[in-house]
């Protein structure tokens, strides 16, 4: 077993595109990085140039520390005022609080709560794509 601190930044770029669900091609596109320098560095042939590094931290709130040298958590919650509020205010656990941000940051879901703020106030056209939406829910729960 190899512990986390112990692994080269390569092993650590490959754990956070893991959970990403990112490939190596996607990681690529999305930085606008060649493919086959990705997987060089992943490989350890040679390491990340400071300007990937940086829009890979700021692009997908990755903790500097982890990324570096493995200590802390792989992510920086940006959320962690929110999540405390919700475990306080709703009496959930963290991780029920943590789906809910996840949720919320879904573009999806996230535009159909702003319908759904619109319909409550009397919007019509939202009531009727909020009713849309609902039936496509409920036909994909049936």
């Amino acid at each position: 077993m190899v512990l986390i601190n112990q692994m080269s930044i390569g092993e650590r770029l490959k754990i956070i595109r893991s959970n990403l669900n990112l490939t190596v091609k996607d990681l690529a596109e999305i930085l606008d990085i060649p493919t086959r320098t990705i997987g060089a560095w992943e490989r350890g042939e040679n390491p990340p140039n400071e300007k990937f590094l940086t829009q890979l931290i700021i692009k997908f709130n990755i903790n500097i520390n982890w990324l570096l040298v493995g200590k802390g958590e792989i992510f920086i919650t940006k959320h962690d005022d929110i999540i405390e509020n919700l475990i306080n205010k709703c009496n959930i656990s963290k991780d029920d609080a943590r789906h809910i941000i996840e949720l919320i940051e879904n573009s999806s879901t996230r535009e159909f709560l702003l319908r759904f703020s619109k319909a409550k106030k009397g919007d019509l056209n939202s009531i009727d794509i909020l009713i849309q939406n609902l039936a496509g829910i409920k036909v994909a729960f049936s």
